[in-house]
């Protein structure tokens, strides 16, 4: 061989290791990246993280409690109430059990107090975010590229006495910011009544660009437990500081206040035993709210519930995926029937299979049956997580999942009509 073609050949066989050494840094990233990816989708972890409970108060400063947030279209719709007011100041969010409402709260939280340790957690739940509602998530992402913070108002529960829970509030989220000077000096002022808690809170708003705050939010979870707790002490007319500070709200100029009272259903609902008096006033105190119905039967909750099931070890006995053919008739029969319609005929048929050994049936159904039966042990994430596999699971098997909810919840004093 010619000494020249022989140098060609060796040039060119050096260019292609360099090249190959170039590329390896990349295929290495390339691979760790996918491994993250398969990592963070594996169905128990992500199981394990949804059947976490989050308490906005105790997770304000604990990014790391929602990193496994995956917003839904109904969650985009309550972060935007929640961070952007989306036409009012006060609203009323009902939202049944494990429908991860105190998930998106806490998010929206931890967003508006913008602390420095937790924005890389949260820009990539805002990246998921922006998927759903680009305006929201730029908006956000726009927030947190900056130096912009606002206090959080976090209750939780019953607290009883509205004025020091919110003045214990305010403290704690000046302590996260940094601020603690101002949270000593609030500290010494009186805050006994629902007057001069609102005095506190104008305070706050009128040196807003004084002490670089731009928003102030207060956001309350569980709010049928203080409710439960107002009419089993006889204190019904308590009620009433919340409808003074929602009134206040609705007068604020931004920077002004934005309150959301979370719970499970609306507020009359817990006034059942009242008298007729009572029940009145709660029902114009509702009336002061505008309303959110928190029912999450979207696109992505059925993808979420889908991502649970694939792949998940169900054990020797297990039954057999059924054959292409027969789940492809499974998904036309869904189809047909009105289910999956917000899906393609090739993705219902790559939602039956990978939802196997859950039924079509039972996967569309599931998220509506949760949202009306759910309680904190039986929730849509419990029901996937105690499924065995030995056999299709389908809608007689959801039933008597939530059979011991519906005894006590939708039948007189527990027991089964005659006819």
């Amino acid at each position: 061989m010619p000494r020249g073609k022989g140098s060609k050949a060796g040039t060119r066989k050096g260019a292609v290791k360099k090249k190959a050494a170039k590329r390896k840094p990349a295929s290495k990233k390339a691979a760790k990246a996918r491994s993250a990816r398969t990592k963070a989708k594996h169905p128990d972890e992500l199981a394990e993280h949804y059947l976490r409970s989050i308490n906005i108060q105790m997770d304000a400063e604990a990014p790391n409690r929602i990193a496994h947030f995956q917003p839904t279209s109904k969650a985009a719709r309550l972060v935007r109430a929640l961070y952007e007011g989306d036409g009012a100041k006060a609203w009323l969010i009902s939202a049944p059990y494990g429908t991860g409402k105190s998930l998106a709260a806490t998010y929206a939280l931890q967003v508006v107090e913008n602390q420095q340790a937790g924005r890389s957690t949260l820009k990539k739940i805002t990246q998921r975010l922006s998927s759903l509602d680009s305006d929201l998530g730029g908006a956000i992402a726009k927030r947190l590229r900056s130096k912009k913070k606002g206090v959080v108002i976090a209750l939780h529960g019953h607290v009883s006495s509205l004025p020091e829970a919110i003045r214990q509030a305010v403290i704690d989220s000046l302590k996260r910011l940094g601020m603690k000077r101002e949270a000593g000096q609030l500290k010494r002022r009186p805050c006994s009544t629902i007057e001069e808690t609102i005095e506190i809170l104008k305070r706050l708003i009128g040196r807003s660009e004084k002490s670089g705050l731009d928003r102030l939010m207060l956001v309350w979870d569980e709010f049928g437990r203080h409710l439960e707790a107002l009419v089993g002490a006889g204190r019904p007319a308590e009620l009433l500081e919340v409808q003074q500070l929602a009134e206040y709200a609705a007068r604020t100029k931004e920077p002004g206040l934005r309150m959301a009272l979370i719970l499970h259903q609306g507020i009359t609902n817990y006034a059942g035993g009242l008298p007729e008096e009572a029940r009145g006033e709660w029902a114009k105190i509702e009336g002061r709210f505008e309303k959110l119905e928190y029912v999450d039967d979207s696109r992505e909750i059925i993808q979420l519930i889908v991502a649970l099931m694939k792949g998940r070890e169900l054990g020797p006995d297990a039954a057999p995926v059924p054959s292409r053919f027969d789940l492809a008739k499974k998904a036309k029969g869904a189809r047909e029937l009105g289910l999956l319609s917000g899906f393609t005929k090739a993705e219902a048929e790559i939602l039956a299979k990978d939802a196997w050994p859950l039924s079509v049936s039972a996967l569309c159904v599931l998220p509506r049956v949760a949202a009306r039966l759910a309680q904190n042990e039986r929730t849509l994430f419990s029901f996937l997580m105690s499924l065995s596999g030995e056999g299709e699971v389908g809608l007689a098997a959801l039933y008597r999942f939530f059979e011991p909810v519906m005894r006590g919840t939708l039948l007189p004093a527990g027991r089964i009509g005659s006819g």
